[in-house]
């Protein structure tokens, strides 16, 4: 935060090479958290040969500015398996996506977070 004790500003004029269209370097800034994850349902789905599977219905809002995409990673609460999903729905001012091979009746932990577009990986919601 700006604090006058610390710092001082004094009006100046612009250097003849500034662009108006100057855009931010986010590539070393990791994204904030998405601000919201949600289940929106979940599904058990038989397979032809009888297995049992799992799908998961979920939406994220992305954070605000610097993000690219919102991954989802499943994690299963006692083996640590992982099943991870870019949200790519865009979904009534939200990302969404279907998580599927997940099994049924078991404990996840779902994670969210934001990758800008330089892959750096943001907060996570969980």
């Amino acid at each position: 935060p700006y604090v006058p004790e610390l710092f001082t500003y004094l009006p100046a004029e612009l250097s003849p090479d500034a662009v108006a269209d100057y855009t931010p370097d986010y590539s070393a800034t990791p994204p904030a958290a998405p601000v919201f994850s949600r289940v929106i349902g979940t599904e058990t789905v038989v397979a032809a040969d009888g297995t049992l599977t799992a799908l998961v219905r979920m939406r994220a809002g992305p954070p605000p500015g610097n993000w690219a995409e919102l991954m989802v990673a499943l994690v299963h609460d006692i083996t640590g398996e992982i099943s991870l999903q870019v949200l790519t729905t865009d979904l009534d001012g939200g990302q969404s996506a279907v998580v599927t091979g997940l099994r049924p009746g078991e404990p996840y932990k779902m994670l969210v977070y934001a990758r800008n577009s330089y892959g750096l990986q943001g907060a996570v919601r969980d």
